[in-house]
């Protein structure tokens, strides 16, 4: 079903006569939580920022490299980036009542409509963009949607010193740690906004002195939580069981008066304070660290109170914040008159925002929408069969549901941006893709990796199979099963000193060398790295796992497909073993 452009917003028509703007008013933190490095998508509630430590003399740090965050809620938890900041607020405010609420959104969301307005308000000017709009009742949602989600930075590349800096200057206060989320609350004008946004860091003075404890109706959030016991086991029981989120309880609340951004730059371009506000603004934070570098040296830095910057920030830009709010009506408005789902678009190619029909999946589990009055407790897509996409996946179309296919919904939604109206999604050949997706051969095949190791970014827990499939070895009969088959895939070569085996399944690979000063014989040796291989890697028959198991495990393989890409390499080490692409 293609694509269908319900209306356009015309930036001229986003005006009025009033000559005040709207402010924000009433802030009011309501939760905050932490990501967790963690194969299953885990949050610890409250958590923490880091604390700002700055050492006393100049130091020296790293160039950023590896894996960066663009949008870590979309990385760790694709099937609802937004449903932490639903359980986090609903743990430390379970009788908050969100009906009250206009708009729910990132704080990006906001900073993108905000750079419609005015393209002089973003330090690269407008760029295009897109966000995913529900409308339940009388509350907006606005999912962040991005291109890509998350960067590599090789060895030889170049993108500044920022995220190393943030390690050198601040000290974790949540183990295992990979970023803060905070919600709040404000009104802004006549319009009630939950906002959620990242924080770099706190300062310590303040929170000592202003941090509380908030009672609960039903106690202290810590008693709270105890009573809840959310251990990692716990907490996947208390919440419904369609969600795949962990929730655990660790950290302290800190107050918005200690939070802070941190911006660094070479010290001969310094950071003009109006190219921060905009986004300072939308998030109230009070606390700025202008950090300045040569060559990565960096001397300790002032934090800065910018509240009245903020302020005045506000009130010199009354035109901007009038279309601004004028903006969100009128989003809000035609996603209503619309059956309540849209996709909100910026091409970069003429001063309209369009609105599509939205006829993706819902943004939330079902749970949650009962929150906001929808009485079906449930937001459903747009279409006859919205969890159908129709592909090409080499020379042949398939009709499938990728929405728990991170990698193929990575790719279609990409192409969605890049042509819109387009409803042909052609995909090169992936090895084995019918046997994964559609049992048509007699022993249709599947496989798992095994043992998590460093691979932290793949959701095994996401495939809903037992614990215990995950972690028992295979079977002596299982393994004499699929002997057969491996030993198709075999290649030996042996030489006085040691034996090398490879397995070559689809578009990976084992290496195994036995060595020993020995000769040893090719069926010895294939037994010995099937064996040693199967720990990681188990194949399997149709009759083993009914169909949608199997399909659980092949979501699995273009999950490492799309890790193996991430990191821009053909070869991986894993506990002895070597994965890589066949070319």
């Amino acid at each position: 079903m293609a694509s269908i452009r319900i209306a356009d917003i015309h930036r001229p028509d986003l005006t009025n006569s009033e000559k005040i703007g709207p402010s924000i008013t009433d802030v009011e933190h309501l939760s905050s939580y932490n990501w967790i490095e963690s194969s299953t998508p885990t949050i610890a509630v409250p958590g923490c920022p880091p604390l700002w430590s700055p050492p006393k003399t100049p130091k020296k740090v790293a160039k950023d490299s590896g894996l960066i965050y663009i949008a870590q809620n979309a990385v760790r938890h694709p099937e609802s980036p937004l449903e932490p900041l639903f359980r986090s607020l609903y743990i430390e405010n379970p009788l908050y009542n969100i009906r009250l609420v206009d708009l729910i959104t990132d704080r990006n969301n906001i900073r993108k409509l905000l750079s419609f307005i005015n393209p002089n308000l973003s330090k690269n000017g407008l760029e295009p963009f897109t966000i995913d709009v529900e409308v339940t009742n009388n509350t907006a949602i606005f999912c962040r949607m991005e291109a890509e989600t998350y960067m590599f930075i090789g060895p030889h590349e170049f993108r500044g010193y920022g995220h190393e800096f943030e390690k050198a200057f601040t000290t974790t206060q949540v183990s295992a740690s990979t970023g803060h989320h905070r919600i709040i609350s404000y009104n802004f004008g006549d319009l009630k906004f939950i906002v959620r946004y990242e924080t770099d860091a706190y300062v310590d003075e303040l929170s000592e002195v202003q941090s509380r404890n908030v009672e609960l109706e039903n106690g202290s959030l810590l008693s709270m939580m105890k009573t809840m016991s959310l251990s990692q086991q716990e907490s996947r029981s208390r919440l419904p069981a369609e969600s795949k989120l962990v929730m655990k309880e660790e950290g302290k609340q800190v107050p918005i008066q200690s939070t802070l951004e941190i911006k660094t730059r070479v010290a001969h371009k310094p950071i003009n304070i109006q190219e921060v506000l905009p986004q300072l603004w939308v998030s109230q934070t009070p606390n700025l660290v202008r950090a300045y570098h040569k060559g990565g040296l960096f001397e300790p830095p002032e934090v800065e109170d910018v509240t009245r910057e903020i302020t005045k920030w506000e009130e010199d830009h009354a035109s901007d914040l009038r279309g601004l709010i004028i903006l969100i009506k009128e989003i809000i408005r035609v996603v209503r008159e619309n059956d309540g789902n849209a996709v909100i678009k910026y091409d970069g190619r003429s001063d309209n925002l369009e609105v599509w029909r939205r006829n993706g999946r819902k943004m939330l589990p079902d749970d949650l929408y009962s929150k906001l009055g929808d009485k079906t407790e449930s937001a459903q897509a747009i279409g006859s069969d919205p969890q159908k996409t129709k592909l090409k996946i080499g020379d042949t179309f398939y009709s499938i549901d990728i929405s728990m296919m991170p990698y193929l919904s990575s790719f279609v939604r990409f192409q969605r941006l890049a042509q819109p109206q387009s409803t042909d999604f052609i995909h090169q050949n992936i090895p084995l893709f019918d046997i994964g997706v559609i049992p048509q051969l007699p022993y249709p095949k599947y496989w798992q990796l095994r043992g998590v190791g460093h691979l932290d970014l793949l959701d095994f827990k996401r495939s809903g199979l037992p614990r215990h499939a995950f972690q028992r070895r295979v079977s002596e009969e299982y393994f004499e099963t699929a002997t057969p088959y491996l030993e198709q895939q075999v290649s030996f070569n042996v030489t006085p000193t040691f034996s090398v085996v490879q397995i070559h399944i689809g578009c990976l690979h084992a290496t195994l060398t036995v060595k020993g000063g020995f000769l040893v014989s090719k069926d010895f040796a294939t037994r010995y790295t099937i064996r040693s291989f199967s720990r990681y890697l188990a194949w399997g028959l149709q009759e083993e796992l009914d169909e949608e198991a199997q399909k659980d495990c092949y979501y699995l393989y273009l999950d490492f497909l799309e890790y193996r890409q991430l990191f821009n390499s053909k070869e991986m080490s894993f506990h002895g073993s070597v994965f890589q692409s066949l070319e």
